[in-house]
């Protein structure tokens, strides 16, 4: 059989050049040994033809081959990314509205948790992020709907024995462990020749409340919750006088701001 007869399909455009590039390596380290070898040389000239593609492309090749047999115009496209950007999110804002309008107290709980404090912006690319990543699934709705299970939690299960939370609490921790090496460094530059040490004081109470939150990253998630939450940050005093250094400064800011 020639390669030009094989049909491979691959998920993403760099597999499927990766795919054609490596068995054109393995062609060449072949012809080494054997260039004598007329079947490999014919495969070494099929290469280019071969149908090595992404699954999308093969769907595509046999939609425009065939697509009289599905009525549609010969002259059809595809949406171009801008125009299926463009196109999702016009859906998602109908689909918000037709909710809004619904009065559900659950919708509601979900836009007072992931949305900010002026606009829902902040869920609508959640939804989005979500929903693109359902899309690499071979069946998206059935990937969404055994997520949304893994989230049903029975009202004698603790919160604490679930899966997920555990990975949230490990990734918080992470953020959590980031933010106070970034707070203690920031002090660490006020003090610095040239530092702006008008920002110590705000600083510091600042890295206390994130060393106690620190401390209660292994703790039961109510109580982590609660940590969270009772952690605020201030607003640092303004700097006067030339002997501040603005690199200092604006460094200062970088970590605390992070």
């Amino acid at each position: 059989m020639n390669i030009d007869e094989l049909l491979v399909v691959t998920f993403t455009k760099a597999a499927a050049s990766e795919m054609r590039e490596r068995i054109g390596k393995a062609l060449d380290q072949c012809l080494v040994a054997e260039p004598n070898h007329l079947f490999l040389r014919r495969q070494q000239g099929l290469l280019g033809k071969a149908s090595i593609m992404t699954l999308h492309a093969f769907c595509m090749s046999v939609v425009k081959h065939y697509y009289y047999f599905l009525d549609l115009d010969p002259g059809f496209r595809l949406l171009d990314e801008t125009e299926a950007q463009l196109m999702r999110e016009e859906v998602l804002e109908g689909l918000l509205e037709t909710y809004y309008a619904s009065n559900d107290p659950q919708f509601y709980q979900l836009v007072d948790r992931y949305s900010g404090d002026r606009s829902d912006d902040a869920l609508n690319q959640l939804l989005l992020r979500i929903y693109e990543f359902s899309m690499s699934h071979p069946w998206p709705e059935i990937w969404l709907d055994h997520l949304a299970e893994t989230y049903h939690v029975a009202s004698e299960t603790s919160l604490d024995q679930c899966e997920w939370l555990s990975e949230l609490k490990e990734a918080l921790a992470q953020t959590i462990n980031g933010t106070v090496h970034a707070m203690r460094e920031a002090v660490r530059l006020c003090g610095e020749p040239g530092g702006p040490s008008v920002y110590t004081e705000t600083l510091l109470e600042e890295l206390h409340a994130l060393e106690q939150l620190q401390a209660a990253a292994g703790s039961e998630w109510q109580v982590l919750r609660a940590a969270v939450l009772s952690v605020s940050f201030g607003k640092l005093k303004p700097v006067r006088g030339k002997e501040v250094l603005p690199q200092l400064k604006d460094q200062v800011k970088k970590y605390a701001t992070r």
